[in-house]
């Protein structure tokens, strides 16, 4: 792994995810954009807790 890094897991997914679940996709390549943009943003979240 690469620190920092996140797992997401797309829990009502298939194979397919950007078909079963778009609205993951766009959100998680939105994290990566707005991190870039501001790295600030890609703090990692406290042990037990999730993003948003």
């Amino acid at each position: 792994m690469v620190p920092d890094a996140r797992l997401l897991v797309a829990e009502q997914s298939g194979h397919f995810i950007l078909g079963d679940q778009p609205e993951l996709v766009i959100d998680a390549i939105q994290q990566v954009v707005d991190a870039v943009r501001d790295p600030t943003s890609w703090a990692t979240p406290a042990a037990g807790t999730s993003t948003p």
